[in-house]
């Protein structure tokens, strides 16, 4: 499945498999991990049609935050 807007200009959806395998290289079931670990903030996802999709946007300002961590 192809990214889609969301209607607004620059807010990119990225389907979570994608996230997950692509983006960060790992299995759903570490992305479903990090999606309940509160101590890592990461962005919650836009369900449609029972699938997750991530706003492109907050993906990266969540690894900026954590890049700045590290440093």
């Amino acid at each position: 499945m192809s990214e889609k807007t969301s209607g607004r200009p620059g807010r990119r959806l990225v389907p979570a498999t994608k996230v997950w395998k692509q983006r960060y290289g790992v299995c759903a079931r570490t992305g479903s991990r990090w999606q309940k670990d509160p101590r890592l903030e990461f962005p919650s996802p836009l369900i449609i049609n029972n699938r997750q999709y991530f706003y492109e946007d907050q993906l990266e300002l969540w690894e900026r935050k954590r890049a700045a961590r590290k440093a």
